[in-house]
């Protein structure tokens, strides 16, 4: 069964295309991570809520080019907490990230 749980937007309604999810296995916050075809909200760590789908800005990746920032195509957690994520330009790159 699948139910909606909301758009996924900002406090301001912002919408947020959304690439990748992982929940951390510590903290039990679910992370996301956005594409990059809209620059306000491009190549973003996010957190959602997943009661409401309110989206918060952690903050940028700073991965890629400048002009053309890499968002990660996906997350992953490990069981330590640790989180990584796939670049989605230049060809797969795995990085590390510092939630």
């Amino acid at each position: 069964m699948i139910s909606h749980v909301g758009s996924l937007l900002d406090a301001q309604n912002v919408n947020y295309p959304i690439t990748g999810l992982a929940f951390n296995p510590i903290n039990g916050l679910l992370y996301g991570s956005t594409g990059n075809s809209v620059a306000s909200t491009a190549a973003k760590l996010v957190t959602i809520n997943p009661l409401t789908a309110q989206v918060t800005v952690i903050g940028s990746f700073n991965a890629g080019n400048v002009g053309n920032p890499s968002t990660m195509a996906d997350l992953a957690f490990d069981s330590s907490g640790n989180l990584f994520g796939v670049g989605s330009i230049g060809g797969p790159q795995l990085y590390s990230i510092n939630p």
